[in-house]
C-alpha cells in the first residue's frame, strides 16, 4: 500500500480531538505511506446563508406550515443524503426580508417547513422555530 484515502464526511467547524489524534499516527510514517482526506464539508459547510421565499402559509392542526421555494431535493438535500435534521432548531433564522425591507425577528413560533414539490416526503422540518 502506498496511498491511504481516509475519505470524507468530516464535520463542519472544529475537528474533535479524537479525530486529530486518530490522524496523528499517519504523520512521518516510517513506511512512507501517503495519507489524504476529502474534507470538503469541513471547509465549506458554513460558507454562506440561504435565502428562500415563502410561497404559502397555512395552519394544520393549529401549527403554522410554510411552503418554501426550496426543497429536500435541492438546497436541503442534506436532510436526505446526510441525515441532517433541523428539528427543534431555534437558531436557523438570522433575518427576514419583507417587501425588500429587513424585519425584526422578535417573535418566533414552532412551525413546519415544506419544500416546493408535491411530494409528501418533501418536508424540510416538522418542528422548527420560524418568524411569526
Amino acid at each position: 500500500m502506498i496511498i491511504m484515502d481516509v475519505g470524507g464526511g468530516f464535520p463542519s467547524g472544529e475537528l474533535t480531538r479524537n479525530t486529530i489524534d486518530a490522524l496523528e499516527i499517519t504523520r512521518d510514517d516510517p513506511l512512507g505511506y501517503k495519507v489524504f482526506a476529502e474534507p470538503g464539508r469541513h471547509f465549506s459547510a458554513q460558507t454562506f446563508y440561504l435565502l428562500t421565499r415563502v410561497l404559502g402559509k397555512r395552519l394544520k392542526s393549529g401549527m403554522p406550515c410554510f411552503h418554501l421555494n426550496e426543497s429536500v431535493y435541492h438546497s436541503f438535500n442534506c436532510n436526505l443524503m446526510d441525515g441532517v435534521s433541523f428539528e427543534g432548531s431555534k437558531d436557523q433564522f438570522y433575518g427576514k426580508v419583507e417587501n425588500s425591507n429587513n424585519v425584526s425577528l422578535a417573535e418566533m413560533e414552532t412551525s413546519k417547513l415544506f419544500g416546493m414539490t408535491c411530494d409528501g416526503l418533501d418536508i424540510i422540518a416538522k418542528s422548527l422555530d420560524a418568524p411569526k
